[in-house]
């Protein structure tokens, strides 16, 4: 669970097994921020993009006014006033940027797993996203779900919960 908390040592999780996620590029703690280091060319993707805490757990327990669970910058100059306001909240932990993947809620999937103590997945559901939550707190959580079926998906997942 502690590995997992944090999102920079999910994706590199994701690296080892295969699985695909946005472009991503992470500014650890301490990072002294300047403008030109959130360019679209320092990035390697184009804006608007997604700026978020790594760690969620220690983010909330740094609150302060203006705080989303996640952010849309469209601009070198919002990155670093996004950064820059995270960090001076106390907030200790890296925090992530990513290109940001066009479309609508729709567009997204959760997928939801129950393993046995004999960390064997004994049963899968995913869902296709129809709505998500649309509050500075509360975005990216989805609140209207179809199930759905994508066995190559789901054996993919049910492979990477087995191994960690």
């Amino acid at each position: 669970m502690d590995e997992f908390q944090s999102k920079e040592r999910f994706y590199q999780c994701c690296d080892k097994f295969g699985i695909a996620y946005p472009k991503t590029v992470i500014v650890p703690v301490g990072t002294e921020t300047a403008e030109n280091s959130y360019t679209e060319e320092a990035l390697g993707f184009s804006y608007p993009i997604i700026v978020k805490p790594s760690n969620s757990g220690v983010y909330w327990k740094h609150p302060f006014d203006g705080m989303h669970k996640v952010y849309v910058s469209e601009s070198p100059a919002r990155t670093k006033e996004i950064i820059d306001t995270i960090f001076a909240s106390g907030y200790d932990d890296s925090i992530v940027l990513q290109d940001m993947i066009p479309g609508n809620d729709s567009h997204m999937y959760v997928l939801t797993a129950y393993a046995g103590q004999d960390k064997k997945v004994k049963m899968m559901c995913l869902g296709h996203v129809l709505l998500e939550e649309h509050t500075p707190k509360g975005l990216g959580n989805h609140c209207a779900i179809i199930t759905e079926k994508d066995q190559p998906l789901m054996e993919k997942f049910k492979d990477y919960l087995e191994n960690i």
